[in-house]
């Protein structure tokens, strides 16, 4: 607790009433100063508005009132003051700062309203036009007993203002200086006790604040106990210096082994507080560490199978290891063990370490799907090759006809496993590309490379009746491989002839788009749905297995494109609708953003 030093006690009533004196005094006269200002003020603007009411009257009986605007703005600037010349209707014919087009109606203005009413007004308001207070002092312009219309004269009242402003420093100053004289005596007599304990309460506010001080030295001639108080506090800090510093170190080196983690940690202490959250555990959480950190983890953590967990260990102190889906979809799989902290005076803490293993589970579920698709795939030609060779050595070899055409399906099914085996090669060869040395890149014109592939695939057409239809402009360039570029577009085409009913057509179109060269396959086909979409580029993923395996396709042609497009630094893309049929784009660096490129070889 504070308490309030003797020298506070004594001197603010001194001062206070110094202070009390030279504002009332100070108030007095400027107020009065104020007042003889503004009586002289509104003297002078009266006495100028009634010089000018004369002309201005005779202008209006010349016939020149056209002419008062132009009047006001002469005088204005000849006597120092704003000139306003009103109507009775309250519009302003002329103004001397203002065109009077642009200003209000001024029917309503108090001055006004009072010269028309009584001979003369004021008043004193904030200016609307000129955005200052103004004084305004406002007579009738009379001719022949009637009214003509109200000149008005005002000047801003900074006049005033800017004294005042000058008196109120000066009492200021003047007051200060009495303060401060005032306060002078005391403060030498209580100096020499104050000082030393001064010095030493703050020697130990920076200590307690964790901030390093400056040594405690105590100046003067202090009393014996205080020199020996400010021994036995160097000595303190000293020591707690020493162990701040090694505190430091030690957490800064648990920050750097946390932070450069993979796996997510995560402590909640015995109050339920996380504690500490590492940058990858906040990443899986999808939260932010700084402010997580400090508060109760039922309200933190959002995953109620990880809450769980945490409960769990807290309250029985066992280890505790579960996988864990942070997710509602599903898409992040943790392992998580969970063991218990030193148990404190609130009880057990928790820690908790997440492993992410989805992309194990990823690749586990696509080794497994991989080896019974092509399990699948394989089985099938096979047990067909097999089936039909027995039935020829049971004695159908005998019947010409009947061998011919079952030697007809053996000899369809191997191509069948031949295709399947190629492609598989064709993948595995792309991936070691993609992993090590690219293959070699050229220059190329994908006009030439996209009427290639469409020629590989005027047969099967032709026999589907479904038309190909070129439109790749002749100076579209492409950085690639013109075998994988060539065998990406036949694939491409190939599915669309396939899916394309008789009288389809087939459109392959080219073009740059957004710094890309884009070359993309467009059919009439079936379409496809969108639940399907994220996974046709799967190896043997299938949308209509059974249509699939009719046509005599592998399920690996979209899975090589997308290995083709991003060995050339690419990317594959797909639009579908179900009856509306698909468009497919391969989209390559543009080699025209290079100014070094050479032109096209091919």
């Amino acid at each position: 607790m504070r308490g309030v030093r003797l020298f506070w006690h004594l001197y603010p009533f001194y001062l206070l009433i110094t202070v009390i004196c030279l504002l009332v005094a100070g108030w007095f006269v400027a107020v009065t100063l104020k007042n003889f200002h503004d009586e002289q003020v509104a003297a002078d603007l009266e006495a100028r508005a009634r010089l000018l009411s004369d002309r201005i009257a005779a202008m209006f009986e010349s016939g020149e009132a056209d002419r008062l605007d132009a009047f006001c703005k002469d005088m204005g600037a000849r006597i120092g003051t704003r000139i306003t010349v009103i109507l009775p209707s309250g519009e302003v014919a002329g103004d001397s700062h203002k065109a009077p087009a642009l200003m209000d109606n001024h029917a309503d203005r108090p001055e006004v309203r009072a010269a028309l009413a009584t001979g003369l007004g004021s008043s004193v308001r904030h200016s609307r036009t000129l955005g200052t207070d103004m004084m305004y002092v406002a007579v009738p312009v009379a001719s022949g007993g009637r009214t003509l219309a109200v000149v008005r004269a005002s000047m801003p009242l900074t006049a005033i203002d800017s004294a005042l402003a000058d008196f109120w420093r000066k009492v200021a100053w003047g007051g200060a200086a009495a303060a401060f004289l005032a306060a002078l005596l005391c403060f030498f007599a209580s100096r020499r006790i104050s000082r030393p304990l001064e010095e030493i309460t703050a020697e130990v506010q920076q200590i307690a604040e964790g901030t390093q001080g400056r040594g405690l030295v105590l100046r003067g001639s202090p009393s014996r106990e205080f020199a020996i108080l400010a021994e036995a506090i160097e000595r303190m800090t000293a020591e707690l210096e020493r162990r701040m510093k090694a505190v430091e170190a030690h957490r800064r080196e648990l920050e750097a082994v946390l932070s450069g983690m993979e796996e997510g940690v995560l402590a909640v202490d015995g109050g339920g507080r996380l504690i500490t959250l590492n940058s990858s555990a906040a990443r899986m959480l999808g939260l932010d560490a700084e402010r997580a950190c400090g508060r109760g983890y039922a309200e933190t953590l959002r995953n109620a199978a990880l809450l769980e967990l945490v409960r769990s260990v807290a309250e029985t102190g066992e280890t505790r290891e579960e996988e864990l889906t942070l997710d509602d979809e599903g898409t992040r799989i943790v392992q998580a063990r969970g063991v218990p902290l030193r148990r404190d005076e609130a009880g057990s803490g928790v820690l908790v370490v997440l492993n992410d293993v989805t992309r194990l589970r990823e690749v586990d579920r696509i080794r497994k799907d991989f080896v019974a698709n092509v399990s699948h795939e394989l089985k099938t030609p096979i047990t067909a090759v097999k089936g039909f060779a027995e039935t020829l050595l049971d004695g159908a070899l005998q019947d010409p006809a009947a061998a011919e055409r079952f030697l007809a399906i053996i000899a369809d099914h191997a191509d069948r496993m031949g295709k399947i085996v190629e492609d598989l090669l064709t993948l595995s060869r792309l991936e070691q590309d993609s992993g090590g040395e690219e293959p070699a890149f050229e220059r190329l014109r994908a006009a030439e490379v996209a009427r290639s592939a469409a020629e590989a695939c005027s047969v099967a057409a032709g026999a589907a009746g479904v038309s190909i239809e070129l439109d790749v402009p002749d100076g579209l360039a492409v950085r690639a491989n013109p075998l994988l570029l060539e065998q990406a577009l036949v694939n491409l085409i190939d599915n669309a002839v396939k899916y394309s009913g008789p009288g389809g057509s087939v459109r392959v179109r080219g073009g740059r788009a957004g710094g890309e060269v884009v070359l993309s396959v467009e059919d009439d086909g079936c379409g496809i749905a969108p639940e399907h979409i994220p996974r046709i580029f799967e190896r043997f993923y299938r949308v209509d297995k059974a249509r699939s395996r009719k046509l005599g396709g592998s399920g690996l042609g979209l899975a090589i494109v997308k290995h083709v497009a991003q060995l050339h630094g690419g990317r594959v893309e797909v639009e579908s609708a179900v009856g509306a049929g698909s468009t497919f784009r391969i989209v390559l660096p543009d080699p025209d953003s290079n100014p070094n490129t050479k032109s096209p070889s091919r």
